[in-house]
């Protein structure tokens, strides 16, 4: 049995458990990071615990004896799919207006050749002077078109869209979803898995949403309120309550 005062291995496994979970903290900042992995069963440790224990449906003590360890480190059981969702238009339309797109090849700030919205020409694509956009060969170094755009990234957001219909599990209206895709296209797939976002909305609280979005508006080092992130995260709010 764990609990506060413990410590040792078995706490530190359950400190990387919780964190890979999603369970963030939120700092005064507004900054979320992750449980400190020290091995030591603190009253933090105790209530992210408490956090777990609620989601779960189990009694909600700080304390893992048995049936939340068995509930944390147990068996996988198969998660239904909840939502099949794909970007629709006007989720395209707001992805570009916030990624902002460029017919001509040009170069990004690391120097690789780049079209469309954010598209990397691959090796391939070097080689042959061409992109597959729908199963054609499209010639890129001439430029492309604004619909041959829309379509190479539509293909290129798929990950993302694979991303939020697997971890989300409960039901998405389509600006709900055309709102996380684009979250998950700026900040990546681990963002959203390791969000409070995530988890806050899985428990069904959906108009924490914005609120946790609008913390999402930093970057750089050290961290500072970057306009067009703020503005971006607008946009999504505004997607998500549409």
């Amino acid at each position: 049995m764990l609990k506060v005062g413990s410590k040792g291995d078995k706490v530190r496994q359950l400190q990387e458990r919780l964190n890979n979970l999603g369970y963030v903290l939120e700092y005064e900042d507004g900054i979320e990071g992750p449980l400190a992995v020290d091995g030591h069963f603190g009253p933090v440790t105790g209530m992210v615990v408490q956090l777990y224990q609620s989601d779960v449906g189990l009694a909600v003590d700080g304390v893992v004896g048995p049936v939340t360890w068995e509930a944390l480190f147990g068996p996988i059981r198969p998660v239904p799919v909840v939502n099949n969702l794909r970007l629709n238009k006007h989720g395209l339309q707001e992805l570009i207006a916030s990624e902002g797109l460029l017919l001509k090849p040009y170069r990004c700030p690391a120097g690789y050749w780049t079209i469309g919205v954010g598209h990397l020409i691959t090796t391939e694509e070097h080689q042959t002077g061409t992109i597959k956009i729908k199963g054609l060969a499209i010639p890129w170094k001439p430029g492309i078109t604004r619909q041959n755009v829309e379509d190479l990234l539509s293909q290129d957001v798929g990950w993302a869209e694979k991303a939020v219909n697997a971890a989300v599990r409960v039901p998405l209206t389509q600006g709900q979803f055309n709102a996380l895709v684009s979250f998950t296209f700026n900040l990546g797939q681990g963002a959203l898995l390791e969000s409070s976002l995530l988890r806050l909305l899985n428990q069904g609280n959906y108009d924490a949403v914005p609120e946790k979005l609008r913390l999402y508006n930093k970057a750089g080092r050290p961290l500072k309120v970057v306009p067009g992130l703020v503005t971006r995260r607008e946009r999504e709010i505004k997607m998500w309550r549409s």
